[in-house]
């Protein structure tokens, strides 16, 4: 089986990501594996990852707990950022109260 192009996936809703910077798609193979098809904005051509289907749900499962690792992540941030700005308020209105 050849690989599919980006715009077969795309008609098929095979697509994950779907754009400028990352193109990402899975899909059911002939052989009865699951293909992850891949292409960065800077490779000249698309790599693929190859799963047999008993490998998915710990796939899953990992995919999950990283999505719950990441979004503690981003509230972490947020919060440090959001002490940044109110610190960085406060030294501006104690300089000015000079």
């Amino acid at each position: 089986m050849t690989t599919p192009t980006w715009e077969c996936l795309r008609d098929r809703r095979w697509m994950v990501v779907d754009e400028a910077a990352l193109r990402l798609g899975v899909y059911p193979t002939a052989d009865g594996s699951v293909a992850l098809l891949y292409q960065p904005r800077d490779a000249k051509s698309p790599a693929m990852v190859t799963l047999c289907p008993d490998e998915i749900p710990m796939l899953c499962k990992q995919l999950a707990c990283a999505q719950g690792f990441a979004e503690r992540q981003l509230e972490a941030n947020a919060e440090a950022a959001a002490a940044q700005a109110t610190f960085d308020l406060l030294a501006k209105m104690k300089e000015a109260a000079k």
